[in-house]
């Protein structure tokens, strides 16, 4: 399972368009607060003949440089590295439901495999049950009803396993697509999973971790940060930029001259300032009850995926101790009394029909721990605390 999510990490395409606006972000983050470039002018005028002037036959070679007011470009740094930060989330959060969707597959395929093999089994033993139905019946000690009901039973479990067939096929096509490869190759032997033997800490501790570790939070928390920035900055705008410059001037009748030139914008449409930092005002507002509309969402989550859990667990226990143990004790008594002369052969075909149910109920309540764990790491963020774990048995 961990060489599946590692290639699905490695080769999924949403988890590389994610990084790629993470890396184009990257790019605006190292030009955002540099200087324009500065404008180089040259003038030149020929000589007058005419009319004799101080300016005739002048050459001007002009170098002007445009400066933000003073801690606007630190602002619009801090503002490129917030949003970096805020894709950098994204890509975790896709890095995490993607990890999350490749285990639910993984054991679901998983699953599915140990089903087809155990009805391949239990339609093993049907056919022998069909074949004892039969010689009964020769033997003048049964029906054909009996014989036709085996036939029944078998027919039906080859149409479950016709179904589990088609699961096995979808689900591979589906994992197959998560790790970015083509849906038609072939998958290969699943390795067992280790299944988690402890409890996870307390559910307040989990909230507790969730909130500040999950990657829709940190986007959240990025965006609160933007937002402020971007409200600090707009009302920096109604302090005015301006613009230093020298001139050299080349005159052939005259000395030349140097000259230095100050310009600065005059900020009079004081409406347009005002209204740019009250709407930035309302963007932090919204960031913060954003921020805030997290956290119902992420303990119910947590709350939800811990309870799962709970009853993953004990529907497993009941299965292993009780189910599967209990069908196949009845499935024993009834074939033992059916081949020692005993004709309740209807009660044998309802044991074994029950036996197969307890089996598969107990690999989807293997699965259901498996997947209910992972789920629990996903509410969690990945930081559910480790616990001692035992190889998963059939």
């Amino acid at each position: 399972m961990d060489e599946a999510v590692a290639l699905a990490l490695h080769q999924n395409p949403q988890l590389a368009a994610a990084g790629a606006q993470h890396d184009a972000a990257q790019s605006r983050e190292r030009v955002a607060g540099t200087l324009a470039n500065p404008m180089f002018t040259f003038r030149g005028m020929d000589a007058n003949h005419d009319v004799r002037f101080p300016a005739s036959a002048e050459q001007r070679f002009e170098l002007e440089q445009t400066f933000s007011w003073f801690g606007k470009r630190g602002l619009e740094r801090e503002m490129a590295r917030r949003e970096t930060a805020a894709l950098q989330a994204d890509v975790f959060t896709t890095e995490q439901d993607l990890a999350f969707a490749v285990r639910e597959t993984f054991f679901a395929l998983a699953a599915a495999r140990q089903a087809v093999a155990s009805a391949r089994r239990e339609r093993d033993v049907l056919r022998g049950l069909t074949e004892l139905a039969s010689s009964r019946l020769a033997m003048g000690r049964g029906s054909q009803t009996d014989a036709l009901k085996a036939q029944t039973e078998t027919a039906l479990v080859e149409q479950k396993l016709a179904d589990l067939a088609a699961q096995e096929e979808t689900l591979g096509a589906k994992l197959n697509a998560l790790l970015g490869r083509d849906g038609v190759a072939p998958v290969g032997e699943l390795a067992a999973v280790a299944a988690p033997t402890q409890p996870p800490a307390e559910l307040l501790r989990l909230v507790e971790t969730a909130r500040a570790g999950r990657p829709e939070v940190q986007r959240a928390q990025a965006e609160l940060g933007r937002a402020e920035t971007e409200a600090r900055l707009a009302a920096k705008a109604q302090w005015p930029d301006y613009k230093l410059g020298v001139e050299y001037r080349a005159m052939r009748d005259e000395d030349s001259l140097v000259m230095l030139t100050v310009g600065i914008e005059l900020p009079v449409w004081r409406g347009k300032y005002a209204a740019g930092e009250a709407a930035a005002r309302q963007r932090v507002v919204a960031a913060r009850a954003s921020l805030r509309a997290l956290e119902h969402p992420i303990a119910s989550g947590v709350r939800q995926a811990l309870a799962g859990l709970t009853a993953a667990r004990e529907s497993l226990r009941l299965a292993r101790t009780a189910l599967v143990p209990q069908a196949e004790e009845r499935f024993k008594v009834g074939e033992a009394a059916v081949r020692s002369g005993g004709e309740n052969f209807q009660e044998l075909l309802e044991s074994q029909r029950a036996l197969l149910g307890a089996r598969l109920q107990r690999i989807q309540s293997e699965t259901n721990l498996l997947t209910q764990w992972a789920r629990l790491q996903r509410a969690c963020g990945g930081a559910v605390p480790e616990t001692t774990v035992i190889q998963k048995t059939e």
